[in-house]
């Protein structure tokens, strides 16, 4: 059998790079008002996602030292020469632009400078972004063939507890392209939170993401407008780490550590097609103000020495000395008897 292609989906090029800095949030994050979550979230530290793409400029001004793991699974080293890779982990993580700009990312670079690659490859990134311990994958990338490289590495990343995230395509198709069938995919809307004209549809879209217009980074400090479901799962990959982030906080664990995990959370979302599950919006688009915070459950409160005794504190005068004994005792339930504690 022989290697199966993948490759970026199609996507837009809206602005010319710049080398702009950002003296506000851009829109992707201001109009949801993100960056009110990042202090109750931690900004999504402590969460490593990985990003399967083209590779990753990891000396980009918006990801110093946010790249903990690197390495290139088609040939050369792990920079990107594209683009593309380094604007979708900037939109996950980046300093001023990002979902998430406390967490880590891992960088496997599973397609070559052109956008294309081997199915083969994009596996063994895959599980390799497994190994060094992501929680999340982002998959901005596919094709109309299932193949079983791919396919094989998606279900077990699941089975080994990570959230594997995927473009549905942007070819203005019926159905979602594949990886994005086995795992949560992700369609785009824009700033009126209206389904991108490119986005594909079909049965099996899963979430929506802002993906129109972003300004995210590209390599060598620039930063350029995009727009593409490439751009909505990044997006959505972010909401994700500050949900396991907020876990953690007020948890103490991870908890989301499948797609079915963060598809529990399709009560907590804005229904923006008709009533229900639909085949352009899918479950809808994150209600953060919901979706980051409930169902995590409280740390358990710390155990008593004797569970289910009453303590007592008592106050004692010795009356040949008038000396004053104070001290903890603690009631047996069952019985009604004083033991000290």
């Amino acid at each position: 059998m022989s290697d199966g292609i993948v490759q970026l989906p199609p996507y837009w090029r809206e602005t010319e790079p710049t080398d702009y800095r950002a003296a506000s949030p851009p829109w992707h994050l201001a109009d949801p008002e993100i960056p009110r979550h990042w202090d109750r979230t931690n900004a999504g530290e402590g969460v490593l996602v990985g990003v399967a793409d083209t590779g990753i400029d990891d000396t980009h001004r918006e990801l110093a030292g946010r790249v903990q793991h690197a390495r290139s699974f088609c040939g050369g080293d792990h920079r990107d020469r594209n683009g593309h890779g380094t604007h979708v982990a900037t939109t996950i993580a980046g300093n001023s632009v990002g979902v998430a700009p406390r967490a880590r990312l891992a960088c496997a670079k599973v397609l070559a400078d052109n956008g294309a690659g081997r199915s083969v490859d994009v596996a063994a990134g895959i599980d390799w972004l497994v190994d060094v311990g992501c929680s999340i994958i982002n998959l901005s990338l596919g094709g109309s063939s299932d193949d079983p490289w791919t396919r094989g590495a998606v279900l077990r990343a699941i089975d080994a507890g990570v959230v594997v995230v995927a473009a549905t395509g942007n070819e203005r198709a019926s159905r979602v392209s594949f990886p994005a069938r086995h795992c949560v995919a992700v369609g785009a809307v824009d700033r009126r939170l209206r389904l991108a004209d490119f986005s594909n549809r079909g049965k099996d879209v899963d979430l929506v993401g802002y993906g129109v217009e972003i300004l995210a980074g590209l390599p060598g400090n620039q930063y350029a407008a995009w727009s593409g479901t490439s751009m909505a799962t990044p997006w959505i990959a972010g909401i994700g780490a500050l949900r396991q982030a907020a876990e953690l906080r007020l948890g103490g664990a991870i908890q989301t550590r499948t797609p079915a995990d963060l598809l529990k959370l399709e009560t907590f979302v804005v229904d923006l097609g008709p009533e229900g599950r639909d085949t352009s919006y899918g479950r809808g688009m994150p209600d953060l103000d919901r979706a980051l915070y409930e169902l995590i459950a409280a740390p358990p409160p710390p155990a008593e020495p004797h569970p289910g005794r009453e303590l007592l504190t008592v106050h004692a005068e010795d009356p040949a000395t008038g000396r004053v004994w104070t001290g903890n005792l603690r009631l047996r339930a069952e019985t009604s008897e004083v033991y000290d504690g």
